[in-house]
């Protein structure tokens, strides 16, 4: 197993996992839920699985049918417990009785996995009888007949009333000291519905422990140390899987996208939305923004084209065109798929998170879930889902900052928040302040507005709107947790303090993009930055503003490639 700091020898794996799909080099090819190279490790004795590979045979019904001569001739006794009557059809005898007998008995496929559905006799029409009869004259072995019994029941709540749900009990043995002990309880099985006369948990079913009230005190028996017994202190948590890492990194990353484009959609739609607004000009380079941001045309949101002649830019049609990609638009990067995103990676790390963290997701996941209303969302009701939504990610960011221990896994989660802001804040005065506007105090407050920084500019400088102390605070000030700079500031502290090996002398990838990209906001001039070139562009700017997006992205490439991927690097063998 991968982790942060190197490989870890696995020894023993606990599988429940079919068992075609574990090793998609030696199994089924197409298997994604496996790990390549298992077969041969088992072979060559370098790992124990628990559910050993093959032991899935037992599952087989066809099992049963042969149980009773086996008790008798290696026990030299009768079952205990009678099983369900069963035959398989691979026996002239059984397959003989079995057509004779068809209406009082359900077919099974002889092994579990193929797709196939319990088949009722009884309830099949003479078409479908005819059908049926003919395939199992075909492959007889592959089918295997069961009595139909009545199943019990037990009271299930399910859309807030009980309902009878019909109900198998499954019991475990333990092998101890060469024999087998039955386990007290067991686990019982629900139907999916009352009507259904199969229980399995594949087909939806649910299940909970059985447990059996005793008479007596019990004694307990844990593999846990001794209550009271001395801990040793630790600090940490052992070594981090390097898929831990990769989920913190990615939670990080889109938990601040979906921020910053909450953030970008409530500052435009509250301008799209203001009666005193004349114009929507200065809105369009922040569409321009948020279109790039979001993963769509860059001109989705201001395209007046042909296709788009019967609906001009007014704020009313880009208005609708804003609520349509935030409640509506399913691509990768809309806030529905994000914010699914968040949800799937929370569940995976559901060990990593606290309770408090996990409540925030939860109603993070509720605010946005879709309704029959949704497509009819009005503007103020958008304004405040992305009002709650601020607040639950602001939220999460806290809980991060203040509940996590500065370990591998919260620097892993910052980093992805670091890049992923860095990434859009680049983005935003990319396309927002590289073109000069005639009159670009407008889009100056907008852009504050979104940076939530506008009190800190006003308390600096008042009410007057200028480019180049907006870009000072938005781009090269360290002290201002929104710039770019403090992005990079604490991006190089995190990559500084990733674990490494002890002899290695020079700088990995990730370290030297790192300082090279926090040194060019360093050394930047930001009066030149500002500076109007004769074709109306901010030649400078536009320069460092692509060099760190390019930058940024390789950081991010290279922290996957050096920490992320679940394999060790390939390396290339020479020919001399």
């Amino acid at each position: 197993m991968k982790t942060l700091g190197g490989l870890e020898r696995v020894d023993v794996l606990l599988r429940r996992v079919d068992d075609v799909f574990c090793d998609p080099l030696s199994l089924r090819s197409d298997s994604s839920l496996g790990v390549a190279g298992l077969v041969h490790a088992v072979r060559a004795g370098n790992v124990a699985v628990a559910n050993a590979l093959g032991s899935g045979l037992v599952e087989s019904p066809a099992l049963m049918a042969f149980l009773p001569g086996l008790c008798r001739t290696v026990l030299g006794e009768e079952l205990l417990l009678p099983s369900v009557a069963t035959w398989w059809c691979g026996h002239p005898d059984a397959l003989a009785y079995v057509l004779d007998h068809l209406d009082g008995l359900v077919l099974k496929p002889t092994f579990p996995g193929h797709g196939m559905e319990p088949v009722f006799g009884a309830r099949l029409s003479a078409a479908e009888r005819q059908a049926f009869l003919a395939q199992l004259r075909v492959r007889p072995h592959a089918f295997v007949a069961q009595e139909q019994v009545a199943l019990s029941t037990s009271p299930v709540w399910d859309g807030g009333a009980t309902q009878p749900r019909h109900i198998v009990l499954r019991t475990y043995s333990v092998r101890s000291d060469g024999s087998y002990e039955l386990m007290p309880g067991g686990l019982t099985r629900a139907a999916v519905s009352k009507d259904s006369l199969v229980v399995s948990m594949q087909r939806g079913g649910g299940s909970k422990d059985t447990w059996l009230c005793m008479e007596g005190a019990v004694n307990p028996v844990s593999l846990l140390r001794p209550a009271g017994a001395p801990i040793e202190l630790a600090r940490g948590g052992g070594e981090l899987p390097s898929r831990v890492a990769d989920n913190l990194f990615w939670l990080g990353r889109y938990a601040e996208r979906a921020e910053g484009v909450a953030r970008f959609s409530r500052g435009i739609l509250a301008r799209l939305s203001d009666e005193n607004a004349s114009e929507v000009a200065p809105v369009l380079p922040l569409l321009t923004a948020l279109a790039r941001y979001g993963g769509l045309a860059p001109d989705f949101f201001t395209d007046e084209s042909e296709s788009q002649a019967a609906q001009p830019n007014t704020s009313r049609s880009l208005e609708r065109r804003l609520l349509w990609f935030l409640f509506e638009d399913e691509s990768p990067r809309s806030p529905r798929a994000t914010l699914l995103s968040i949800h799937q990676l929370a569940f995976s790390l559901r060990d990593q998170i606290s309770l408090d963290t996990w409540r925030v997701l939860s109603g993070l996941q509720a605010e946005w879930e879709p309704s029959e209303t949704t497509p009819f969302i009005s503007a103020t009701s958008a304004h405040e889902v992305l009002n709650r939504t601020i607040v639950l990610l602001s939220a999460w960011s806290g809980l991060t900052m203040e509940s996590m221990t500065r370990g591998q896994g919260w620097r892993f989660a910052d980093m992805g928040r670091r890049i992923e802001r860095g990434g859009y804040t680049a983005g935003l005065l990319a396309s927002t302040l590289i073109q000069v506007q005639d009159d670009e105090a407008p889009l100056l407050e907008g852009l504050l507005e979104i940076a939530e920084s506008a009190i800190t500019y006003r308390r600096r400088y008042f009410g007057e709107l200028q480019t180049t102390p907006v870009l000072d605070l938005l781009l090269t000030d360290e002290t201002n947790p929104r710039s770019l700079a403090f992005q990079l500031a604490a991006l190089h502290e995190h990559v500084e303090r990733l674990p490494r090996a002890a002899t290695r002398a020079e700088r990995s990838a990730e370290q030297r993009l790192a300082l090279a990209a926090l040194g060019r906001v360093r050394l930047a001039d930001v009066a030149e930055l500002a500076r109007r070139h004769s074709d109306g562009k901010r030649l400078q700017l536009e320069e460092l503003l692509g060099r760190l997006s390019e930058e940024l992205l390789a950081i991010s490439d290279s922290i996957t490639r050096s920490f992320l991927s679940h394999a060790e690097a390939l390396r290339r063998v020479e020919r001399f």
